[in-house]
This record gives structure tokens, C-alpha cells and sequence, in this order.
């Protein structure tokens, strides 16, 4: 059976991560292909950088990193 999302009860969690890989590949192609660029978030706001070099400031605000005391993952 080839490995799609719409099988996902049927396949094992390696091939249900290889199949998420592979369709986040393809999102970030498109948003490439769009020049939508990437977002940061700095000490002192949220940028856009577009792929042509140009940055637009988006928020503003202080943005300091946290510390977490611990870290917990639910997944089911």
C-alpha cells in the first residue's frame, strides 16, 4: 500500500512521519516559490525577510527568550 495520509491507521508511525516530511517539503517549495519569505522573532520584534533580501518589521515589542523548567510532549 503506498504511504498517503489518507491510510493512516493502516501504517506504522515511521512511514506517517516519512509522509509529513515529504508534504512539509512540498509547503515549503510553494511559500519559496511565493517569495513570502520567513519570519523571525527577535529580542525587539517580528520580521519578515523575503527571499529578494528585504526586511519589514512586523511587530513590535519585547520578545526575550524564556526559560522552560521542563519540557513536556503529549502525543496522544
Amino acid at each position: 500500500m503506498p504511504a498517503s495520509i489518507e491510510y493512516d491507521n493502516d501504517l506504522p508511525i515511521a512511514e506517517m512521519i516519512k509522509v509529513i516530511n515529504q508534504h512539509m517539503k512540498e509547503i515549503h517549495n510553494i511559500i519559496s516559490a511565493l517569495d513570502l519569505g520567513i519570519t523571525e522573532v527577535k529580542d525587539d520584534g517580528v520580521y519578515r525577510t523575503f527571499n529578494n533580501g528585504d526586511v519589514l518589521k512586523i511587530a513590535s515589542g519585547s520578545y526575550k527568550k524564556l526559560q522552560v523548567p521542563s519540557k513536556r510532549i503529549k502525543l496522544f
